[in-house]
């Protein structure tokens, strides 16, 4: 992996909206029979994007989802997708265990 960088450039800047936007797709076509695909974001002070990134990547760890983000840090709005089995009671325990308002206290 390399460190992020920035670029002016045309074709680059062309290519990541590329792999951005495919992502999605991508993420869709490999899931498993039955796993829903959630698209969720969440909205910030953008000074403090950097931190809410932060944490939003280790509640997803906590509670085994993907801890993949986008977004628009100037705008302090950050998205992420929750993938899981809305069948299974244990499934639905992990996706109600991380929207749990006390997971911050």
């Amino acid at each position: 992996m390399e460190p992020a960088s920035f670029t002016r450039e045309a074709a680059e800047i062309e290519l990541y909206w590329r792999v951005r936007e495919g992502m999605q797709g991508l993420i869709a076509a490999v899931r498993p029979p039955g796993i829903a695909l959630v698209f969720e974001d969440v909205c910030v002070e953008p000074t403090r994007v950097a931190e809410a990134a932060q944490d939003l990547q280790a509640l997803l760890g906590k509670h085994g989802f993907l801890q993949g983000l986008a977004g628009h840090a100037s705008a302090g709005n950050l998205h992420f997708l929750l993938t899981a089995n809305f069948t299974q009671e244990s499934e639905l325990e992990r996706y109600d265990g991380f929207h749990d308002p006390s997971w911050s206290s």
